[in-house]
C-alpha cells in the first residue's frame, strides 16, 4: 500500500511538472511575441531614425546659417526623433488594458528570473535521476554480491567438508595404527583431535576412551610395581640386619664378602623382575589377541557410525542452509527497507531545500514534520538519524545565508539605482533650467535687438518721407509752374493727362518701395518667430517626458511640480491635464481634494504666462511694421 500510495504521489509530482512546463511554455511564447513586437516597433523607428538622419543632413547641406544655429536645429531634430519614438512606444502600450501592461511587464521582469529558476531545476532533477541510477547501481551490486556470497558458501561449506573428512580419516587412520602398537598416549589424542573437527565421527570417541582405560590400567599396575618392589626392598634390607645382627658363631667376616653378598642378591632380585615383566607381557598380548579377534564387529560398529554421522551431517547441513537462506533474506529485506526509507528521507531532505529557498513557510514547516515523523517510525540506525539531521540543519543553514546575501545584494543595487536616479534627475533638472536660462536670455536679446531695428526704421523711414516730401514739393512746384506755362501755350493741347500720370507714378513708386521694407521685415520676424517656437516646443517636449518618466517611476511629488510647470508655460498641454487629475487621485490622503490647477495657477485670471507675453510681443512687433 505505501508503495502503491508513493506511485501515485510520484504521478501526482510528474503532472504538476508536466503542467508546470505547459504554463511556463505558455509564458515564454506570451514573451517571446512581446518580444517580437518590441524588436518591430525598434526597427520601425530605426528605420524612421534613418529616415529623419538622411533629411537632416540635406537640410543641414541645404541650411547657411551659422554654426551655432546648425547645432540648435540638430539638438531639435533629435530631440523630435525621441519623442516621436515616445510616442509610437506609448501608444503601443495604451493600445493594453492596465492589467495586460502589468501582466507585461511583470513577465517581462520575471523572465531572466524564470529562466534561472528552470535551469536551476533542471540541474536538480538531473542530480535526482543521477542519484536513483547510482542507488539502481548500488541495489545491482548487493544483489550480485549476495548471489556471489550464497554461491562462494556453498562451494566453500563443500569444499571445507571434503577437507575436514579427508583430514579426520588421515588423524583415524594414524590414531588406529598407534592403538594397535599399544601407544595409547599418541592415539587417545589423535582420538580426540578426530572427534574434535568432526563430532562423532566412525569410532573415535570409543577408542579414545578405551585408550584413557589402557592408560589408567598402566598407570594402576606401575603404582602396584612400585610399591611391590618397595616392600621387597624392605623385606631384604630388615633380614640383612636380622641376618648381620642374629649371628652367634665367632666367624668373623670381612666387608668385602658382605658386599658380594649383597649384589649377588640385587642380581637375583633383578632377574626375577626381568621373569615377571615377560610373564606380565605375554598375558597382555594374549589379552591383545582376543581383542583382536572382535575387530570385525569393532569395524560393523564403525561402519554405522559412519552412515549415521552421514545422515546427521546432512541434516546438519541442510539446517545450515537454511539459516543461511532465512538470514540472507532477512537481512535484504532489512537492507531494502533502509533503502527505500533514505531514499524517502533524501527526497523529503531535497523538497525542505526546495520550499526553504523558495521562501514558503508552511510547505517547510509540513515536509520538516513528515521529515522528523519518518527518522522518528524508521528502523535505521541513530547514527544515521543524526547525520540526516544536522545535514539538513547545515544546508538550510547555508540556503537562509544565500538569501539573506541576495537580499542585501538587491537593496544595494536599489539604493544604488535610486542614487544614479537623483543624479540624473537633478542633472535633467540643472539641464532644463540652464536651458530655460538661455532661451529666455535669447528672448529678451532679440526683443531687444528687434526694438533696435524698429527704431532705426522709424528713424530711416521718418527721413525718408521728408526727404521725399520736399522733394515733392519741390516736384510740385516745378510741376504747376510747368503745368500753368504749358496750360497758357497750349490750352487745348493734351498735357494734362501728362501731368496727372506723373504725379501718380511718384506717389506710386514710394508706396511700393515701403510695401517692400514691410514684407522683408514681416517675413524675417515670422521666421525668428517659427524658430522661437520650435525651440520652446522642443524644451516643453524635453519637459513633458521627463515628467511622465517620473510619474511611472512612482514619484508623484516631483511629477507634479513637472507637471504644474509645464502647465504654466503651455495650459492643456498633450495629457499633462489628465496626469495632473491621477496625481490628485493618487494624494487624496496626503493634499486636500482642490484642483490642482487652481492651486498651481492661483493668478492665471490676473496674470499672464511667459509664453502669452513673448507671442504678444511679436505679434505687436509684427503689427507695428
Amino acid at each position: 500500500a505505501k508503495i502503491e500510495e508513493l506511485r501515485s504521489r510520484h504521478e501526482e509530482m510528474k503532472k504538476d511538472v508536466e503542467e508546470a512546463k505547459r504554463r511556463a511554455e505558455e509564458a515564454k511564447q506570451r514573451a517571446d511575441e512581446l518580444s517580437k513586437q518590441i524588436e518591430e516597433a525598434e526597427y520601425q523607428l530605426m528605420v524612421q531614425r534613418e529616415d529623419r538622419l538622411r533629411q537632416l543632413k540635406e537640410l543641414l547641406e541645404a541650411q547657411t546659417e551659422s554654426e551655432e544655429n546648425e547645432q540648435m536645429r540638430i539638438e531639435r531634430k533629435r530631440m523630435d526623433m525621441l519623442s516621436e519614438r515616445k510616442e509610437e512606444l506609448e501608444k503601443l502600450k495604451e493600445k493594453l488594458t492596465e492589467d495586460e501592461q502589468a501582466v507585461w511587464d511583470y513577465e517581462y521582469q520575471q523572465l531572466k528570473t524564470d529562466k534561472e529558476r528552470e535551469y536551476a531545476n533542471s540541474i536538480r532533477k538531473q542530480k535526482l535521476k543521477e542519484q536513483k541510477e547510482k542507488e539502481r547501481i548500488r541495489q545491482q551490486e548487493w544483489e550480485q554480491q549476495d548471489r556471489e556470497i550464497e554461491k562462494a558458501l556453498t562451494t566453500r561449506s563443500k569444499e571445507e567438508k571434503d577437507r575436514l573428512i579427508k583430514e579426520a580419516n588421515e588423524l583415524y587412520k594414524e590414531a588406529l595404527d598407534l592403538y594397535r602398537e599399544q601407544d595409547f598416549v599418541g592415539a587417545r589424542a589423535k582420538f580426540f583431535a578426530v572427534d574434535s573437527l568432526i563430532p562423532g565421527y566412525r569410532a573415535a570417541k570409543i577408542y579414545a576412551e578405551r585408550a584413557q582405560n589402557h592408560i589408567d590400567n598402566m598407570k594402576y599396575k606401575e603404582e602396584v610395581d612400585n610399591k611391590e618392589e618397595k616392600n621387597e626392598l624392605q623385606k631384604e634390607i630388615l633380614e640383612d640386619n636380622i641376618n648381620s645382627d642374629g649371628d652367634v658363631s665367632d666367624q668373623v667376616k670381612t666387608p668385602l664378602d658382605t658386599e658380594i653378598e649383597k649384589a649377588q642378591a640385587r642380581i637375583a632380585r633383578y632377574e626375577q623382575r626381568q621373569i615377571e615383566k615377560q610373564l606380565k607381557a605375554q598375558e597382555k598380548q594374549e589379552v591383545l589377541a582376543v581383542k583382536d579377534n572382535s575387530l570385525e564387529l569393532i569395524k560393523e560398529r564403525e561402519s554405522l557410525a559412519e552412515s549415521n554421522e552421514d545422515r546427521t551431517l546432512k541434516e546438519e547441513e541442510k539446517d545450515l542452509k537454511l539459516d543461511q537462506k532465512k538470514q540472507l533474506i532477512k537481512d535484504s529485506r532489512k537492507e531494502a527497507e533502509e533503502r527505500r526509507v533514505k531514499i524517502q528521507v533524501n527526497a523529503l531532505l531535497n523538497e525542505i531545500l526546495t520550499f526553504t529557498e523558495q521562501e514558503k513557510a508552511l510547505e517547510v514547516k509540513e515536509k520538516q514534520q513528515q521529515f522528523d515523523h519518518l527518522l522518528e517510525i524508521s528502523n535505521i540506525s541513530s547514527k544515521y538519524k543524526l547525520k540526516m539531521q544536522r545535514k539538513l540543519q547545515t544546508k538550510q543553514a547555508k540556503v537562509l545565508r544565500d538569501l539573506e546575501k541576495q537580499k542585501r545584494k538587491m537593496e544595494v543595487i536599489s539604493k544604488k539605482r535610486e542614487i544614479e536616479l537623483s543624479k540624473d534627475e537633478n542633472r535633467q533638472e540643472n539641464l532644463r533650467q540652464q536651458e530655460m536660462s538661455e532661451l529666455t536670455e535669447k528672448i529678451k536679446r532679440e526683443e531687444e535687438r528687434l526694438q533696435k531695428e524698429r527704431e532705426k526704421y522709424k528713424d530711416v523711414l521718418g527721413t525718408q518721407r521728408s526727404a521725399k516730401s520736399s522733394a515733392k514739393a519741390d516736384e510740385s512746384d516745378t510741376l504747376t509752374e510747368r503745368f500753368k506755362r504749358l496750360k497758357a501755350e497750349k490750352k487745348s493741347s493734351g498735357l494734362e493727362k501728362e501731368l496727372e500720370s506723373l504725379r501718380d507714378r511718384g506717389e506710386q513708386s514710394d508706396h511700393i518701395e515701403l510695401e517692400k521694407i514691410v514684407v522683408m521685415r514681416q517675413a524675417k520676424l515670422k521666421k525668428d518667430r517659427e524658430r522661437i517656437q520650435q525651440e520652446f516646443d522642443a524644451n516643453i517636449e524635453r519637459l513633458y517626458d521627463k515628467a511622465v518618466a517620473t510619474y511611472r517611476s512612482g514619484r508623484h511629488e516631483q511629477a507634479k511640480e513637472l507637471f504644474l510647470e509645464i502647465d504654466s508655460l503651455k495650459p492643456d498641454y498633450k495629457k499633462s491635464h489628465s496626469y495632473l487629475s491621477k496625481i490628485e487621485e493618487k494624494l487624496t490622503n496626503k493634499i486636500p481634494k482642490q484642483s490642482l490647477r487652481q492651486q498651481m495657477r492661483p493668478q492665471v485670471e490676473s496674470e499672464k504666462s511667459r509664453r502669452d507675453v513673448i507671442f504678444e510681443a511679436l505679434d505687436s512687433v509684427e503689427k507695428g511694421f
